[in-house]
């Protein structure tokens, strides 16, 4: 099946691993971005783990012109999961990749 991160054609809370690499680096702008982040949290089961993969903007293995369109830093990659509803784990960066680890963030009943 072939489809896309911002439709995801599955049901809430199918998936209890998801891994997902140097893929949003491909999203064109910020609605696709949270949609994209919108429908991972939705098809992804609580208390179980995301991964991330993306290439490091500050790579010297990327031209400068790709690096200012598309790519970002492992801080901005961090933030972004917060912002959505996950909970980072680990963030580190192996050569010219960030590799992140998350899961859903325990909402609280206020």
């Amino acid at each position: 099946m072939i489809s896309s991160i911002i439709d995801i054609p599955f049901d809430y809370e199918l998936f209890g691993v998801l891994v997902c690499m140097t893929v949003l680096h491909e999203l064109r702008g910020k609605i696709d971005r949270i949609r994209a982040f919108q429908e991972i949290y939705r098809v992804f089961k609580s208390d179980d783990l995301f991964f991330i993969t993306e290439v490091d903007r500050k790579s010297s293995f990327l031209n400068s012109r790709l690096v200012a369109l598309t790519f970002h830093s492992g801080k901005f990659w961090e933030n972004q999961l917060s912002k959505y509803g996950f909970s980072v784990i680990k963030t580190h960066k192996r050569g010219h990749i960030i590799e992140s680890i998350a899961k859903k963030a325990i909402k609280s009943n206020e």
